[in-house]
């Protein structure tokens, strides 16, 4: 079966259909929040009291083998972001902010993947995200919640890119 199979799986069976109830939940409003985690079930404490009752929208199942090839999860997490920026775009006209914020346990290799799949779909994306931020909460293991929100690296270097390179 293999990595790409179990992220198709996932991506159509729960991950899209998810992600299209929590953006058309928000339909009508001028500010759309999405938080994300990393992998379904990731743990259950230390979510921030004012969000107790939002939905977390899960990016990857519980469990993702890399393999030998990240680049499949690297698409995986690509077309996420792509499908999330088509989902809100279809709310049509009068979002004035998107926040997206994600919720992160650990540094884990799937993490990284994440900031840059962000960076990606920034890059590509141009004035498509103009309205939109990024964020992260990392959890606290010592204190059992999470820190305060930052802006997510993964964006932050959308447009260093061919600097950097």
């Amino acid at each position: 079966m293999g990595l790409e199979y179990q992220l198709n799986w996932w991506h159509e069976s729960f991950s899209k259909p998810m992600m299209r109830y929590i953006v058309e939940e928000q339909s009508g409003s001028k500010i759309i929040e999405i938080h994300l985690q990393t992998h379904v079930n990731r743990h259950t404490t230390g979510y921030p009291e004012e969000l107790e009752n939002c939905f977390y929208l899960p990016i990857l199942p519980e469990w993702t083998e890399t393999e030998d090839n990240p680049v499949v999860l690297w698409e995986h997490l690509i077309m996420f972001h792509w499908d999330l920026l088509e989902e809100i775009e279809s709310l049509g006209e009068g979002i004035e902010l998107v926040k997206i914020v994600h919720y992160v346990a650990s540094s884990i290799s799937s993490v990284q993947a994440i900031d840059l799949a962000q960076a990606i779909v920034a890059k590509k994306a141009g004035s498509r995200l103009a309205n939109w931020e990024f964020y992260s909460r990392h959890f606290s293991h010592e204190k059992l919640k999470y820190s305060p929100e930052h802006f997510s690296i993964g964006p932050l270097i959308a447009d260093k890119i061919e600097e950097l390179s």
